[in-house]
């Protein structure tokens, strides 16, 4: 079998084609067809489903595949990837056609459902794919405009409603999270994400809520420097940024979060290479499908979307789809 170059960082079809072609004379001078490709690696936020089909004199032979990939730096070239590949028998003829598709999970925030009709939306969400369900508690006195939204009461009956099978988490925009946190663990949240600007000693609210068996997350403010979330980052399972202010309406998405979410991102990848916690990374805040791919490039894991998921002009199937459909490159 002759050996053939490895191919590291490819960032488009383009280049794939340009090595095929390099090693187009090594391939034609050897035996009857036969392809084999081995990919290696494993990679958090895109994935890459590639279609790759084999014409012979005699046959056509399609191979279809899910691969996995890795960039050569998370960090700096997040859209690229790792590929080791060997070819070998005559081929005549190649086509291979690839997208990416960023692999950034999608939770709908439910504030803007409308409420007589909650379950019928849940459902409907669930039904679309959605795995992971967004509670935004607010008590109206913490965030900005004074806004009630709801309790654990609510949340008890979302989590009667969908079993146990879907993820839920909750967003504490309150001023007494390490005061009242069980009430949402007895609602059955499987996460409690709080406030770093709201909660007095997180080391602690940690420790308290994986010994409840719930997961604990942090969330930071657009303008809160990221130096505060360092320090436990390790224990984490989920650090959130808001690319909005907390409750204040009618607000764009702020871009000026991505260097706290690159910072973020970096610290957590290389806590998973020594071995530690796999930490998520959510952003939420003004996503749509129009900037999803920008997050998702930033090596986001969850995208919290509110009004881009859940609204009038579309049902959430067909949103979640055209959301789905940005990531696509």
């Amino acid at each position: 079998m002759p050996n053939l170059p490895e191919v590291r960082g490819l960032t488009s079809v383009f280049t794939f084609a340009m090595v095929i072609s390099r090693s187009w004379a090594i391939c034609e001078r050897t035996g009857p067809t036969i392809l084999h490709g081995p990919h290696q690696g494993a990679q958090k936020s895109a994935s890459t489903h590639s279609s790759l089909f084999v014409v012979t004199s005699k046959s056509v032979s399609p191979v279809s595949t899910t691969l996995p990939i890795i960039p050569p730096n998370p960090i700096d070239c997040l859209s690229s990837y790792q590929h080791v590949c060997f070819w070998f028998g005559q081929i005549e003829w190649i086509e291979y056609q690839h997208h990416f598709l960023m692999n950034m999970e999608i939770t709908p925030s439910i504030l803007t459902a409308d409420f007589c009709s909650l379950g019928e939306t849940i459902d409907a969400a669930v039904d679309a794919g959605i795995g992971w369900l967004h509670m935004d508690v607010m008590d109206g006195n913490w965030v900005i405009n004074r806004t009630i939204t709801f309790g654990p009461a609510l949340i008890k009956s979302v989590r009667e409603r969908v079993g146990n099978e879907i993820f839920i988490d909750c967003h504490l925009m309150i001023t007494n999270a390490e005061e009242t946190w069980e009430q949402y663990a007895n609602a059955g949240v499987d996460m409690v994400i709080a406030h770093i600007e709201a909660v007095n000693d997180f080391p602690k609210l940690i420790s308290e809520l994986h010994t409840s068996g719930v997961q604990s997350g942090c969330v930071l403010n657009p303008d809160t420097p990221v130096d505060g979330v360092l320090s436990f980052l390790p224990d984490l399972d989920l650090v959130l940024v808001m690319s909005v202010v907390p409750g204040k309406g009618g607000q764009s998405f702020i871009p000026e979060v991505g260097e706290k979410v690159r910072v973020l991102r970096e610290a957590i990848d290389s806590q998973i290479e020594n071995g530690g916690r796999e930490t998520k990374l959510m952003i939420d805040g003004g996503i749509k499908d129009h900037n999803a791919a920008l997050v998702a490039d930033w090596g986001v894991d969850i995208a919290v979307v509110g009004s881009g998921l859940i609204n009038n002009q579309a049902t959430v199937r067909e949103n979640l789809d055209s959301i789905t459909k940005s990531l696509e490159i």
